[in-house]
């Protein structure tokens, strides 16, 4: 489904390192991310500026942990409204060591629920129920459910399908990339071998 939280921790496939700028790891994040907000599950093909409107985020945030502003495994990718909330905000759960569908479930009015008060704090920093998010939401499960009652593959690739721009991480050339066997599990290989699936 389009609204559910991984069961499991996000596991990065990727490990670059060695940048002298945090903005230099964002195509990476995006693949390992999947192209969509780790933390309200936005997605890059549902915004006008497509992966303009999403940033980097520091999981322990960088006016605390200085020594962390360039490391890959303390960086996620957000957009820029769950950034913003939760600007240097401390988050009691790590989506890259705890899966988020332990505390977070997204129901089909668009709201978003939670299982325990770990994930209630969740919804009160990020604002994950505002009034506007929710109700994107609720749009988008409706019409993923009407375009697949229809069987309208064109519609559910174009909506809830990778974007077009998916970046050829072989191309770039991180300092040191400690995870090198990841370059051929990324998303943009995945479609030049015809295996990418067309929605997700």
């Amino acid at each position: 489904m389009i609204f559910d939280y991984p069961e499991k921790p996000l596991e990065r496939k990727h490990g670059p390192a060695g940048y002298a700028g945090y903005q230099s790891y964002k195509p990476w994040l995006r693949d390992d991310f999947h192209f969509r907000c780790v933390y309200c599950l936005q997605r890059e093909s549902w915004s006008n500026s497509g992966d303009r409107a999403f940033v980097i985020d520091h999981f322990l945030p960088q006016a605390d942990n200085e020594n962390l502003i360039c490391d890959y495994d303390n960086l996620c990718y957000a957009c820029s409204t769950c950034n913003a909330h939760k600007s240097d905000r401390h988050l009691e759960v790590d989506p890259c060591r705890r899966s988020f569908s332990k505390y977070l479930k997204v129901e089909a009015n668009g709201e978003i629920t939670a299982h325990n008060t770990a994930g209630q704090k969740l919804i009160e920093i990020l604002q994950l129920n505002d009034e506007v998010k929710a109700e994107f939401r609720e749009k988008l499960l409706d019409l993923y459910q009407r375009a697949k009652a229809k069987g309208d593959k064109t519609l559910l690739k174009r909506w809830f399908g990778y974007p077009s721009n998916l970046p050829n991480l072989a191309r770039l050339r991180p300092p040191r990339n400690i995870k090198r066997e990841g370059l051929d599990h990324c998303f943009y290989q995945h479609r030049r071998k015809g295996s990418l699936p067309d929605v997700y």
